[in-house]
């Protein structure tokens, strides 16, 4: 019997942490990088948790991503909406089914 591996991703610009329940890491960025370095450096950490390794284990078969406060505004809105779509596409090529979840779940 195989196990199931679910991972959980809490998509942040400056600190995007990442979890299955067994595992956890956090990718962290800059604020003084350039944006679009810092958004492919957490796209591919997301990635490299999703995918089969050694270090985390099977690929995952579901990934849980928390969304927007739709009530929250304000700078870097955008830039963080435009970044959890980009972990959202990334899945998809990965053929990892995503989950979305508000901030209180």
């Amino acid at each position: 019997m195989s196990t199931l591996r679910v991972v959980g991703f809490d998509i942040s610009l400056t600190s995007t942490g990442m979890s299955d329940g067994v595992s956890t890491t956090v990718t962290q960025t800059s604020p003084g990088e350039r944006l679009e370095a810092r958004m492919d450096r957490i796209v591919r950490g997301c990635v490299s948790f999703a995918v089969a390794s050694p270090l985390y284990g099977p690929e995952a078969c579901l990934a849980v991503i928390e969304w927007s406060a739709f009530s929250r505004t304000g700078p870097g809105h955008e830039e963080l909406s435009a970044l959890r779509y980009m972990v959202l596409h990334r899945m998809w090529r990965l053929a990892v089914p995503v989950a979305t979840v508000p901030p209180s779940t």
